[in-house]
């Protein structure tokens, strides 16, 4: 469960989203970003999942997706507003 803000340019997963350890990014880039916000506190480990302690900023909505989910991941489909447009929905068609 994430949260996010997209203004056409840069995705933010906001703070108290939860990040999916269990899997590894494809991106070595995107892996060491997140084993680096986990041993710096801007990831943490609260009960069973770990959630963001501050926001973090994406060049695209794909990116934002494989930070949050790990392996490789398309943002337009994965991230979804309140009525579960896609993003792709909401801005490429």
């Amino acid at each position: 469960l994430a949260f996010g803000v997209y203004d056409g340019e840069h995705f933010e997963v906001l703070e108290g989203s939860e990040i999916d350890m269990n899997r590894k990014c494809h991106s070595s880039t995107f892996e060491k970003q997140r084993q680096t916000a986990l041993n710096n506190g801007d990831i943490v480990k609260v009960e069973d999942k770990y959630k963001l302690t501050v926001s973090v900023s994406f060049s695209s909505p794909s990116s934002a997706a494989m930070f949050v989910l790990g392996g490789s991941t398309n943002g337009w489909t994965e991230w979804k507003d309140k009525d579960g447009k896609t993003l792709d929905e909401l801005f490429r068609k």
